[in-house]
């Protein structure tokens, strides 16, 4: 890739995850999907991964069905091993509020992504989320959990 070709990439994938995160926080499925290829993988923390973007959609909106979300993330390192894939690690921060459990989670951490260059735009191909602060109150009990970096939750 040129450096020109570069930072058009960079600024698409950019894009890429803002929109996903907004899908996300406001739980609008059909086009979440669709910033998906159709065999991608998700793990998060110590859950088993899910595969295919149908199972990852199903997986993330019953666990968020009656949760309030806010998604941040930033910081962005973005590497092309080919002029067709890339990688990121972005850093994030969550909080999900569960309606009808009385939970609160606030957390740190990174998303390890990979992407693919298909039919003219970048696609999301797999997701990990590595989580390296979390806070997490419920009935009024808090609890911190902290672990060193690399290390999931």
């Amino acid at each position: 890739m040129d450096p020109l070709e570069k930072l058009i990439a960079i600024e698409e994938i950019k894009q890429l995850e803002a929109k996903r995160v907004r899908l996300l926080d406001t739980k609008d499925w059909v086009p979440y999907a669709a910033l998906h290829v159709p065999e991608m993988e998700h793990t998060y923390g110590m859950a088993p991964p899910a595969y295919g973007i149908d199972n990852v959609v199903a997986k993330v909106s019953s666990l968020l069905n009656n949760a309030i979300t806010i998604h941040h993330i930033h910081s962005p390192e973005i590497e092309f091993p080919s002029s067709t894939t890339a990688k990121a690690i972005w850093a994030m921060e969550d909080t999900v509020i569960w309606l009808d459990e009385g939970t609160r989670m606030h957390a740190f951490g990174h998303y390890f992504c990979d992407y693919v260059y298909r039919d003219g735009k970048w696609l999301i191909c797999g997701r990990d989320l590595k989580r390296l602060w979390v806070k997490q109150e419920k009935g009024g009990t808090t609890y911190d959990l902290v672990k060193p970096a690399g290390n999931k939750i």
